[in-house]
């Protein structure tokens, strides 16, 4: 029969635990710096892409996305299983990272900002 969910218990050696909170531990991390971060490279960001009068679309976009996608997230967990949807989390906010990087543009970096904030939601 199958378990429920409240029912599953997991206890792991604490070496293994140890691997498994640093390892969430620094991505929290990570995502903390993402989302804080930012506002240090602002100005620098807003002069290179000629986006002073809009800019703080950056954090907002991220934000919203953030807020809306954190319930989302807590749902594809319990259909999928935590740590896929964390690491799937992980890997889709290095993309969006490195795609703001590469941002030729205000409303290209604003998107990619926005998928940062969807990563973000599920860490």
């Amino acid at each position: 029969a199958e378990r429920a969910l409240h029912d599953q218990t997991n206890i792991l050696p604490i070496g293994q635990l140890l691997v498994v909170f640093t390892g969430l531990a620094v991505s929290l991390l990570i995502t903390f710096v993402d989302q804080n971060g930012i506002s240090v490279t602002l100005p620098t960001i807003a002069r290179d892409l000629n986006a002073q009068d809009t800019i703080s679309w950056a954090g907002t976009s991220s934000l919203i996305a953030n807020t809306m996608f954190t319930v989302l997230y807590g749902r594809l967990s319990d259909i999928f299983g935590r740590k896929i949807v964390y690491l799937c989390a992980l890997a889709l906010l290095c993309i969006a990272d490195l795609l703001c990087g590469l941002s030729q543009n205000a409303p290209m970096f604003y998107v990619f900002r926005g998928l940062a904030g969807v990563a973000g939601g599920g860490v």
